[in-house]
């Protein structure tokens, strides 16, 4: 038994020399991490599962190859879901790029600093305060931006109302980007109200990430819960499910009109 063992781990690792030996380290981060080499140059990048089926939902036809293919009018735009947080997105990002994504759109919850904003609203990242050990990593910028084409396109979307929901409201304002969740406190969280209207664990890595790789990017989220409340889902008797399912469904229509209007 040992002896086929070391046979099998023999023959598997000139196998995989073999296929080091004729690929180049692009392909290889591409599909170790995305399990194809290729991916559409717009790409949706979620993190919850919901967000993926929302999405899924959203198309008769799509193709499963590594990561989703969606047909949004005549374009093919991937679908690619990760992990939770920064060090995560970060490693997605760097595999998407060498796999030929140009155009990333964050498409996830983000959670509420600001008593304007509630649950199922939308927001849009207009830029990010990195609180992250990853995004210093990319840019040495104190505030990191979205792309300015991406964001006057959907500003232009959400003025002309191009999305089938309306019980939510949608703000564009800055989002601070930390790496941990439950041990956020409230005194925290409460300086960082005076700083940003919302938080989140993935949007300053990104856009800092597409400085440096000279990617378009921009975050548009859900907002899933109230920080400074008690509007939330691991603690609250009452929740606003119905407000948070429309705001999900309002979240993918608008970024696929985003998508529709891509130059």
């Amino acid at each position: 038994m040992v002896n086929s063992h070391k046979f099998k781990d023999f023959m598997l690792g000139k196998m995989c020399q073999i296929y080091l030996n004729n690929t180049e380290s692009k392909e290889r981060i591409a599909k170790a991490i995305l399990k194809t080499t290729q991916v559409e140059s717009v790409v949706i990048l979620p993190v919850s599962g919901r967000i993926t089926k929302e999405f899924l939902k959203a198309f008769k036809n799509y193709k499963n190859g590594g990561t989703y293919s969606l047909k949004i009018n005549n374009r093919w735009v991937s679908l690619s879901q990760s992990t939770i947080g920064a060090p995560a997105l970060e490693i997605q990002v760097n595999a998407l790029f060498t796999a030929g994504a140009r155009t990333l759109i964050r498409a996830d919850f983000c959670g509420s600093l600001s008593p304007e904003i509630h649950v199922g609203d939308l927001f849009i990242a207009q830029d990010a305060i990195p609180a992250d050990g990853v995004s210093g990593q990319y840019s040495p910028s104190d505030i990191v931006k979205a792309d300015g084409n991406l964001l006057d396109e959907i500003k232009s979307i959400i003025e002309n109302n191009q999305y089938t929901e309306t019980a939510c409201n949608c703000f564009f304002n800055r989002i601070i980007t930390v790496d941990y969740f439950f041990a956020q406190k409230i005194e925290t969280m409460r300086d960082w109200s005076h700083r940003a209207s919302c938080v989140d664990m993935e949007t300053a890595a990104l856009y800092a990430i597409s400085e440096k790789l000279d990617l378009h990017s921009i975050s548009v989220m859900t907002v899933s819960d109230e920080k400074l409340s008690d509007i939330d889902l691991f603690i609250s008797k009452e929740f606003p499910f119905m407000r948070l399912f429309s705001g999900v469904r309002k979240l993918v229509s608008t970024v696929i009109s985003l998508v529709e209007n891509l130059k």
